[in-house]
């Protein structure tokens, strides 16, 4: 191996130089807002801050050159851990000449050099190792950018986990640091406006309306909706296609059901509960074709009285609900458009834009006071998606259409403060049950978007959304899924919403794992059969086989999924959790860990709180609320709420898996260090959790936990707990270089000198849910402390206590 560089190069202050020629210059709108909102971004504020640097996105081939938008021609590929970039765009970025080796695919760029396959490149002959592996795509390498920029170009790199990149002469604050750990930029700021410029600043309202007036206008409805299209493709392929024909029978039942159903929305806590589903509409054409009975249309424009009759939309507490009225009306205009009387078109688009288009418009000029608008979580997403659908199913019709114009063009705008919410791999952040509501409307934007401008507007050029066909079924066990937090079941969740992206990607493996959920939860499953039926790929390969990957690690909600094997075969399941505090949920939980063995969950955690009470200092919020540690407890969190954990994967082999997490950044202020280490190994049979601590000098009191269902009973002389559960059991040996006492809690307990919220732990979940306690002591001196859980009568060796240094899977 050549030998290794210094990676304490210098940062060179120089300006960059890049070649211009090997870019385009990327035309902006004539006015990126005609009726500027303060509210939202006009990106003038992130252009300013990367004046002079160099931006990228994954997935994109849009680049920022130090003071324009420009094309490269190359997509940047996120490889799931880093951004990879194409020599020739790499070597524009360095002003350097390229060439390139086909036999042997190597590139050297000036003094750098890179060979396909190697984890490496290197400088004037010195290597500068890499988590990445530099790759062959189509033809072109793909070298990692971090090591190219920092070690070839001796320029600072700052990378985000939704995979933007910058390229800069100093190191400025929202760069963070150089530090593996400071590579990770948090929250909303200014290279969230930044990657959505790169990927949206396409459409503003003169731009929407050409593209109106190009393609829609005049033409007869539905505008958006399909079914009238599809509903004969789909009674076509019932006589050849089970799934079909079974998710065909379970929508029929359901527009029965509906049929003999009365819509009653009701508000309470400044909400609407009861606005009939948006799906509806075309569940009950879907009927009316399949049966020729008028009902059906007829109870579908019924419904929409109970929502006209509404003193209101709650627009002013609750503008998730105005939007879900806005997605039922939307729908049955777009649908049966042509089967409404005038005095009903006129009832619903003045009830659309006055109560939906006008509230949105409010709040995105700042009259209305909520931060919706500029959120990266579900609400933005779903508030923004209504009043869109509104204003497109309505344009054309004679009403204010520059109001509607200008409700797409902000709502746009509002958009890229959260579509990096699937970025870069596909898993949602906010737990599978946020998720699943996201990405229900997620779905009707990119679908209602593209069926009426024929254009996403960009939204599908985010990276991200091919992982999101298969994300939720990828961290799913044999009955359960687990979801990091912000959760209050473990109900396996339907995947209906995941199937969109697996048909549009053509997906038939993620397909296959997204049905095989479905059957998980078959209630859940009946209830979405028009999704799956709209959804589903037909034609599948008899070949289609599962994904080869039993590991997999989703940087972006730093979420480790491994297991043994895939369908039938599955037995061990693993899910271990780094990330950031407070991220979801108002959890800290940053270390925490599932465990399934033969379907039944051996380690989980309560899940999220009751909104209703203080759920932010309550048990499952803080670190005793999870399977992690606390020190010298106290009223206190018992992680720092800025803490952050950088899960890796250190091996993964057919026997086995290895996931490191360092705590130190969790535990600041708390101990000296922290190291934390899960390995699946023994043919994916045994599970390990070992914590290596460093406390500070002086007292240190310790608390270790292991949350469960299953039924607890401790072997003090074995240092031991069995748990039992549905006739499974499992054993956890317990080893350490301390000593140490195991209790159990039945009903889960707080720990003295926490806070004590009245109604905590009644969740469902929590309520059944008991906990292993392990307490030790330390004056000072290192703790390797080790959990390993082993299906029963399987024996291991425990006489050894290696370090996580020193782990390894055996090679086949």
């Amino acid at each position: 191996m050549p030998p290794l560089g210094d990676l304490n190069v210098p940062i060179d202050k120089t300006a960059l130089n890049p070649d211009m020629s090997a870019f385009t210059a990327v035309p902006e709108s004539v006015s990126l807002q005609k009726n500027p909102a303060k509210v939202i971004t006009d990106y003038s504020s992130a252009k300013e801050t990367y004046n002079g640097a160099i931006c990228v996105v994954a997935n994109n081939s849009n680049v920022w050159v130090k003071d324009g938008k420009y094309t490269s021609g190359y997509k940047f590929v996120w490889d799931g851990r880093h951004i990879l970039g194409a020599a020739p765009t790499l070597a524009a970025f360095a002003g350097m000449k390229l060439s390139y080796n086909e036999a042997t695919k190597t590139a050297a760029i000036g003094n750098i050099t890179a060979a396909a396959g190697q984890k490496y490149i290197l400088v004037d002959g010195l290597r500068y190792d890499s988590e990445s592996e530099n790759t062959v795509i189509d033809g072109v390498l793909y070298l990692p950018l971090n090591e190219f920029v920092r070690y070839g170009m001796k320029k600072f790199y700052g990378e985000s986990f939704k995979g933007f990149g910058v390229i800069s002469t100093e190191e400025k604050p929202y760069h963070l640091s150089t530090k593996r750990s400071g590579l990770i930029l948090k929250y909303n700021g200014e290279y969230t406006m930044m990657m959505a410029y790169l990927v949206l600043d396409r459409y503003n309202a003169d731009a929407l309306r050409k593209m109106f007036d190009e393609k829609i206008k005049g033409k007869p409805y539905p505008h958006i909706a399909t079914i009238k299209e599809d509903a004969p493709r789909y009674k076509e392929l019932l006589g050849t296609d089970e799934f079909m024909a079974e998710m065909s029978g379970y929508v029929l039942q359901q527009a029965d059901e509906f049929l003999n159903q009365e819509v009653k929305p009701v508000l309470q806590s400044g909400s609407i509960a009861g606005v009939p589903s948006a799906t509806l509409p075309e569940i009950m054409y879907y009927a009316y074709y399949m049966t020729g009975n008028r009902a059906y249309i007829e109870k579908a424009i019924a419904n929409i009285e109970p929502v006209l009759k509404l003193d209101t939309w709650c627009a002013g507490s609750h503008m998730l609900s105005t939007s879900s009225c806005c997605m039922y009306l939307a729908k049955v205009y777009d649908l049966f458009r042509d089967e409404l009387t005038q005095k009903q078109r006129d009832d619903i688009a003045n009830a659309l834009i006055y109560r939906g288009v006008q509230a949105h418009l409010d709040y995105m000029m700042g009259r209305m006071g909520n931060d919706w608008p500029t959120r990266d979580s579900n609400w933005n997403v779903i508030c923004n998606v209504g009043p869109m659908y509104a204003a497109m199913v309505l344009l054309g019709e004679g009403y204010d259409d520059a109001m509607l114009f200008d409700c797409l063009e902000k709502a746009q705008v509002s958009l890229g403060y959260s579509m990096h919410y699937f970025a870069p791999d596909g898993c949602g952040w906010e737990g599978s049950g946020y998720t699943n509501y996201t990405l229900s409307y997620v779905t009707v934007l990119l679908e209602g978007l593209n069926n009426f401008f024929g254009d996403t507007l960009g939204m599908m050029d985010y990276p991200g959304f091919e992982g999101v066909g298969r994300s939720l079924a990828m961290t799913t066990g044999k009955e359960n899924n687990w979801t990091i937090h912000c959760e209050d079941t473990p109900v396996p969740y339907n995947t209906t919403q995941n199937m969109f992206f697996t048909k549009y990607y053509g997906d038939y493996t993620g397909q296959k794992l997204n049905i095989e959920q479905l059957y998980k939860n078959p209630a859940a499953m009946k209830l979405h059969s028009y999704l799956a039926m709209k959804y589903y790929l037909p034609g599948a390969p008899e070949s289609t086989d599962y994904p080869e990957e039993t590991d997999v690690l989703y940087t972006s909600s730093q979420l480790g999924f491994s297991r043994n094997a895939w369908g039938g075969k599955t037995k061990t399941v693993v899910g271990v959790h780094g990330g950031y505090n407070m991220d979801s949920g108002c959890q800290v939980d940053i270390g925490n860990f599932f465990y399934e063995y033969k379907g039944i969950v051996f380690a989980d955690d309560p899940g999220i709180e009751n909104y209703a009470i203080s759920y932010t200092t309550a048990y499952p919020a803080r670190a005793e609320g999870a399977n992690v540690w606390v020190v010298n407890p106290d009223a206190s969190y018992g992680q720092s709420l800025e803490g952050y954990g950088d899960l890796n994967m250190k091996e993964s082999k057919p026997d086995g898996v290895i996931y490191t997490l360092d705590l130190s950044s969790a535990y600041e202020g708390y101990v000296e260090s922290a190291l934390r280490g899960f390995m699946l190994s023994e043919n994916r049979t045994v599970f390990t959790v070992q914590d290596e601590i460093k406390p500070f000098e002086g007292e240190n009191d310790f608390y270790w936990f292991w949350h469960t269902l299953a039924d607890i009973t401790v072997n003090e002389n074995s240092r031991s707990v069995s748990l039992a559960r549905n006739g499974v059991v499992c054993k956890i040996y317990f080893d350490s270089n301390v000593d140490f006492t195991i209790t159990k809690q039945d009903v889960l307990t707080s720990l003295p000198g926490s806070p004590v919220v009245e109604g905590q732990n009644q969740m469902p979940h929590a309520a059944k849910m008991h906990k292993i306690v392990v307490n030790f002591q330390s004056s000072g001196e290192p703790i390797i402390f080790r959990a390993t859980a082993v299906p029963f009568g399987k024996n291991i060796d425990r006489d050894t206590l290696a370090p996580i240094s020193e782990w390894t899977i055996p090679n086949p």
